[in-house]
């Protein structure tokens, strides 16, 4: 048979065979032409280093994307949300905590320095008189001698509170106006037992927030104590409890971006007071004297929940409570003044007071929908130095007159206290 010429040899490419070495290529995610590795989104907390701010921006980031709030804060310029957010905090409230505490200072205080003076009166003697035997009647009331206590008194006060900002709270301003009226009496055995009301007005600013608060309060007390006779001198203890009733009303304007509101709420809190003081007194000389003393309170605040009104940055909050304990040391020195017609006397006095309990002032609120978040405020001082003096005179045989100063200092806290008072016997 005749031969044949064998195939032609395949010219199709064989692929090369791959580097063993060589990693199976991948797609490699790029968020942009510059090849820069992915990152997380931006949430509005990360633009905020203040613990108000944060709090807040996580709750507007927790509302709705259709809410207005939520649509203002992703338009927000370069360097705005830091005011934006620190307006919507709401930091008044917790602010308002803050400051009643600081009230019931005062609402103790008044009543016991009417009881101590009362306690430590000394006595008069009567008027003169004609000869025993002209007459058999019986002796005027004027004629025979009487105690040099005071038992119905009226007392003016104001106070001037500046709170220094913290890292997370705003400067605070407390400027407060008041009267207090009481009376005590004599029940025997050389005790004294007393009851005052009292009434007072307060006008409360956070510097940098662009809000106020007015803070009116209603206080009944109830009072007593006896001083015993020692060998050295005159041991003091004087015990009360005391009633408060507060309005409180807020106003906030939220000016920050596209907003522009003025929200306001009122609601109610109250304060239950228990207090004591042991105090010694004893003759340095004979017109000085000197009382060392220890004091002891307890207190408990009950603040109701609360609803602003007036714009989409409008918060509800819960109601809260709070209990603190306050021990105090200190000393008073009274010296006894009389020239001619003056008759009065000249105290001074300082202390130490030292709190425990619940110190920190917070306030957990929510926006319309969201999460909760909690605004924090100034803390109440731990420690305070008291500082106090005061000038009294007599301005009638059963009237006297007074002049009061007393200071409280902590580490941002600055409180002057003055009062005017007025005490009689009848």
């Amino acid at each position: 048979p005749p031969v044949t010429d064998p195939a032609p040899p395949t010219t199709e490419p064989v692929p090369p065979a791959s580097d063993p070495a060589s990693p199976p290529a991948t797609d490699a995610a790029t968020p942009g032409d510059d090849g820069a590795a992915p990152s997380s989104p931006i949430r509005f907390a990360d633009l905020l280093s203040n613990r108000n701010t944060i709090a807040t921006a996580n709750a507007i980031e927790s509302l709705p994307a259709d809410h207005e709030l939520y649509r203002r804060a992703l338009s927000l310029p370069e360097g705005a949300p830091q005011a934006y957010f620190s307006a919507l905090a709401g930091e008044i409230h917790a602010s308002v905590r803050h400051a009643l505490p600081g009230l019931d200072t005062t609402i103790r205080d008044v009543p016991l320095k009417h009881l101590r003076a009362n306690l430590n009166a000394g006595r008069h003697a009567g008027s003169p008189t004609a000869a025993a035997g002209v007459s058999d009647a019986p002796p005027a009331a004027s004629t025979l001698p009487g105690s040099d206590a005071h038992p119905a008194w009226a007392q003016l006060v104001g106070s001037w509170q500046d709170q220094g900002a913290t890292d997370d709270s705003n400067a605070v301003r407390l400027r407060t106006g008041g009267i207090f009226i009481g009376v005590d009496r004599a029940i025997g055995a050389g005790w004294r037992l007393g009851g005052a009301l009292g009434y007072t007005d307060s006008q409360l600013r956070t510097d940098g927030a662009n809000a106020k608060s007015n803070i009116s309060s209603y206080s009944a007390i109830a009072y007593g104590g006896k001083a015993f006779e020692t060998r050295g001198g005159r041991l003091n203890v004087l015990l009360g409890t005391a009633y408060t009733w507060h309005n409180v009303g807020t106003r906030r304007g939220v000016v920050a971006g596209a907003l522009d509101q003025t929200l306001r709420a009122d609601y109610r809190a109250s304060a239950t007071q228990l207090f004591a003081e042991l105090g010694y007194a004893l003759a340095a000389s004979g017109a000085l004297s000197v009382e060392p003393y220890a004091g002891l309170a307890w207190a408990s605040q009950r603040s109701s929940a609360f609803q602003e009104r007036g714009g989409s940055g409008a918060l509800s909050g819960v109601g809260q409570s709070a209990r603190t304990t306050t021990t105090t040391l200190g000393a008073r020195l009274r010296h006894a003044l009389q020239s001619g017609r003056f008759d009065g006397a000249l105290t001074v006095g300082a202390g130490w007071r030292r709190a425990f309990g619940d110190l920190s002032t917070t306030s957990t609120q929510s926006f319309d929908a969201g999460d909760a978040f909690t605004i924090v405020g100034a803390p109440i001082a731990r420690d305070t130095l008291l500082l106090e003096t005061g000038l009294q005179a007599r301005t009638g045989r059963n009237a006297m007159a007074g002049f009061h100063y007393a200071g409280q200092f902590s580490s941002r806290n600055r409180n002057h206290g003055a009062t005017l008072t007025w005490r009689w016997a009848f």
